[in-house]
């Protein structure tokens, strides 16, 4: 016995399965209630040592209203997702992720493994049906929630349209729908949208909301269809759809599957996976095929090349927004300003506004799609306003027209008077792909001034043709440049071009004048010192260009000096020196050194001063001088003076 129960462990031990993971990656939506012990630490315990080596399942929670949710499942990122109805049909939608698991939900005693959405308004609202939520403002977690699209559905069927009729709706961005039950009792907002089962949870946990009863609220468009399994039927304003549910791409090993289904499916309410999550366990899947056929309808999932899908998923929520027929989608930048415009503001707190992002149309009109706010274009009037080589789009809504019509344009540049001449422009249109009503044609003119767009079906002018198109003079981004008549930027009058770019004719003027006016006072100044230097050196004599030579010559003495003869840049001169006074003893010095050289030939008999003079020239020459003469020597010991 014992050897046998051996070899059965052992048998056993061979029959485990071998995984191709060893972690398998589930991405989690977040919610009011934790269900991340069921789908990563009972999964591990439970179903991992059904393999071996044993394997283990991480959770990742994220926003569910982040694209990645999905994403992840292309990317690698995620094998498994566990989300509710909009998440796991986009999952099915686009990587042909298979449902494993539904959730057996239990709250406030209603056990049912579906749901529905509730439209939930005040009793003294003045509100009855959805008909009276035109002009009202209406609350919800997010346009990619299940909820809004079961709602969004439901009024379209009744020919209504909840992106459109409600002055604002407001999206909080995250999944707690508690809130927003609470801003419908404060009376901040008109409606709320929220899940089924929310208002019995609350009514059951009135303590934790204050102010909160639910017979001070109504649902509107109550419906009584029953609910799957439910033995409390609960209250909803939609059909109902599954619950949140786990979904697995078709890489997931098939040994992986029936374990992670097996170990979901054998969770009791009393385990504690339940308990935290508040559920009663896990049932078999539901088709999401009427909750993917209610996102074609909407436009949420849309059908690309062949049997491939895909969701609008972008946190943009004006990519999800689509209008009711006879309505077009404004522009982005129109929608985004739309409830500043009506005077509506979005709370701070709010993760995106959206206010009447639709514009009704009539079977035949044209729209310029940067001025959309103001309405179709009427014949002969001014349709749009755009600068010069700006390229406009326009748009053509044929509702109920022929569909192989073939929509053409043209425009008459009518700036004659510069031209001289007449421009034709035109062409086909194109046809919108999601929308065969819609076409649409860009243009650019270069000319300023008021031109005639014409537009023709089947080669004959529509009644709204043709309209008036205004061309402005186009922006110039670089300083000091104007458009010329085409619309291209060059420099403005009075300037020149320097260093690539355009600069002022004074800038330029008083940069060159500036430095010239400074180099003429420089010349002036320079010229001005230079007279005064050649003035100066006519009576300034500088000593040391007095040339005495090697014999110095007398001329002449008096009682206070001598007068000597010199050379003084090339002209003989007479220097009287006068004895040095005592502040110039160096010069003096100098001058008596030079006297006493000269004294020897002085007192020679041949050189006498009668005879120096009858050799350079008589007395009358040299003014001033005496007639009686010394000798040097007896000049020189009375201390005359030098000059």
């Amino acid at each position: 016995a014992i050897l046998s129960l051996s070899l059965l462990v052992c048998v056993e031990g061979e029959s485990k399965p071998r995984s191709s993971k060893a972690v398998w990656n589930i991405g989690l939506c977040s919610a009011s209630f934790d269900y991340f012990p069921a789908v990563e630490t009972w999964l591990s315990e439970v179903a991992g040592p059904q393999f071996d080596p044993p394997i283990n399942f991480t959770a990742t929670k994220m926003n569910p209203f982040n694209p990645l949710i999905v994403n992840g499942l292309g990317t690698g990122l995620f094998d498994m997702v566990f989300c509710f109805a909009t998440i796991a049909a986009c999952a099915e939608a686009e990587h042909l992720a298979s449902p494993l698991v539904v959730l057996n939900n239990k709250r406030a005693g209603i056990m049912a493994d579906e749901m529905g959405a509730v439209l939930v308004v005040r009793n003294d609202s003045g509100i009855n049906s959805l008909s009276d939520l035109k002009g009202r403002i209406v609350q919800a977690p997010s346009v990619f929630g299940s909820v809004f699209q079961a709602v969004w559905l439901e009024m379209r069927e009744q020919g209504l349209s909840l992106m459109n009729d409600p002055a604002m709706i407001q999206f909080t961005g995250h999944p707690k729908l508690e809130p927003v039950v609470m801003e419908v009792v404060a009376r901040r907002i008109d409606a709320g949208i929220v899940r089924t089962t929310t208002l019995e949870h609350m009514q059951l946990h009135k303590e934790s909301h204050p102010g909160f009863d639910i017979s001070d609220l109504k649902v509107l468009n109550l419906v009584t269809q029953g609910m799957r399994g439910a033995e409390i039927e609960p209250l909803s304003s939609t059909y109902f759809y599954p619950e949140w549910s786990l979904v697995a791409l078709p890489s997931v090993d098939s040994d992986v599957r029936r374990a992670v289904v097996s170990a979901l499916q054998s969770i009791k309410e009393t385990d504690y996976p339940a308990v935290h999550g508040n559920f009663s366990g896990f049932a078999p899947p539901l088709s999401f095929a009427q909750f993917r056929d209610m996102q074609l309808r909407l436009g949420i999932l849309k059908q690309l090349n062949g049997p491939r899908m895909e969701c609008i998923k972008d946190k943009n929520e004006y990519e999800a927004i689509s209008c009711p027929e006879g309505y077009f989608k404004k522009t982005a930048e129109e929608e985004a300003n739309s409830c500043q415009q009506l005077g509506l503001d979005c709370p701070a707190d709010m993760a995106r506004c959206i206010c009447s992002p639709c514009v009704k149309v009539s079977e035949l009109e044209m729209f310029a799609m940067s001025n959309m706010s103001s309405g179709a274009c009427t014949r002969m009037r001014n349709c749009d306003v755009i600068r010069q080589r700006e390229v406009a789009t326009f748009v053509v809504l044929a509702q109920n027209q022929r569909r192989n019509t073939s929509w053409t344009w043209a425009v008459i540049d009518t700036h004659l008077q510069e031209r001289q001449s007449t421009a034709f422009l035109g062409g086909s249109m194109t046809q919108n792909e999601s929308n065969p009503d819609m076409h649409y044609f860009n243009l650019s003119v270069n000319y300023r001034g008021t031109h005639i767009i014409s537009v023709f079906a089947d080669g004959i002018e529509v009644p709204f043709s043709p309209v008036l198109l205004q061309v402005v003079a186009a922006e110039c981004s670089e300083p000091n440049t104007v458009p010329n008549l085409v619309g291209l930027c060059e420099g403005a009058e009075n300037t020149v071009w320097i260093g690539g770019h355009y600069v002022p004719l004074s800038t330029v003027l008083v940069g060159v004048f500036i430095p010239l006016l400074a180099l003429v006072c420089l010349g002036v100044y320079l010229l001005f010192r230079h007279k005064m230097h050649k003035a100066d050196s006519q009576w300034m004599i500088k000593e040391d260009e007095l040339s005495y030579g090697t014999s110095p010559e007398i001329l002449g003495q008096g009682t206070f000096g001598l007068v000597v003869k010199a050379s003084y840049r090339g002209t003989n001169v007479a220097v009287k020196r006068i004895l040095p006074s005592l502040d110039r003893a160096h010069n003096y010095s100098k001058f008596r050194m030079a006297i006493r050289m000269s004294e020897a030939a002085f007192m020679s008999p041949q050189t006498t001063m009668d005879n120096r003079f009858d050799r350079s020239g008589t007395a009358e020459q040299f003014p001033g001088i005496e007639g009686s003469h010394q000798p040097m020597h007896d000049y020189s010991a009375r201390g005359g003076g030098g000059g």
